[in-house]
């Protein structure tokens, strides 16, 4: 459970990073599943919209960081999951 306090401590501030660097590695593997998918044109749209949602989950929760490098690298790669997700749909 994320602590929803205004002044998080540091351990729930570890456990949020952490979270939110592993489901952005998830979301790039449900794209990349989603890419092989597209090829044999059978049940790509599943992982295509669970890696939206986990866009959706980091983008919500990324302002809670309040180390200002690490906020960084999650909304950078953050941003390039957009990206390659906006990619896809072309």
């Amino acid at each position: 459970m994320i602590n929803s306090e205004s002044d998080p401590s540091p351990q729930s501030q570890e456990e949020l990073i952490r979270f939110l660097f592993v489901d952005i590695d998830l979301a790039f593997k449900l794209l990349e599943r989603a890419t092989i998918k597209d090829h044999n044109r059978t049940g790509y749209q599943s992982e295509l919209e669970k890696a939206q949602a986990a866009l959706t989950t980091i983008r919500k929760f990324e302002g809670q960081i309040q180390d200002p490098a690490k906020w960084q690298e999650i909304h950078t790669r953050a941003d390039e999951l957009e990206e390659a997700i906006e990619k896809f749909g072309e």
